[in-house]
């Protein structure tokens, strides 16, 4: 249970591995390095966190620019429509006032929502002018 817990732990290196790797390690720099590697280790692992920390600030820092530069343009959007939706209601309003007669589909006075789209969707209406 225990040398699974640590195969786990260390990414398949079993404790007799491990305590190989310290040995030479021991051997190749003496007792007297090992503590300025790590030390130098640690420095240079901090210095990593630290870089990560201030991507990811900057990141969370431009998506929220353009998150609300998004919720700028899609209410500007939903003004124009709400605008342009009141102003299509208030002259069919007016248009319904003076007129008894409903629009027929051949009339060429009728209001048609194919004036709106762009040119490949209203071709029959430009056809018919």
């Amino acid at each position: 249970m225990i040398i699974q817990y640590f195969t786990i732990l260390f990414f398949g290196i079993s404790p007799g591995e491990l305590f190989i790797i310290l040995l030479v390690v021991l051997v190749l720099f003496g007792p007297r390095k090992i503590p300025e590697i790590a030390k130098t280790l640690g420095k240079g692992y901090n210095e990593l966190k630290k870089a990560q920390r201030d991507l990811n600030t900057e990141i969370q820092n431009y998506s929220d620019d353009i998150e609300k530069e998004t919720d700028k343009f899609q209410n500007e959007v939903k003004s124009v429509v709400d605008d342009d939706h009141e102003k299509k209601s208030s002259q069919n309003t007016a248009d319904d006032k003076y007129d008894d007669e409903p629009d027929k589909p051949g009339d060429e006075n009728s209001d048609d929502s194919d004036d709106d789209l762009p040119y490949p969707y209203n071709r029959n209406r430009n056809l018919k002018a």
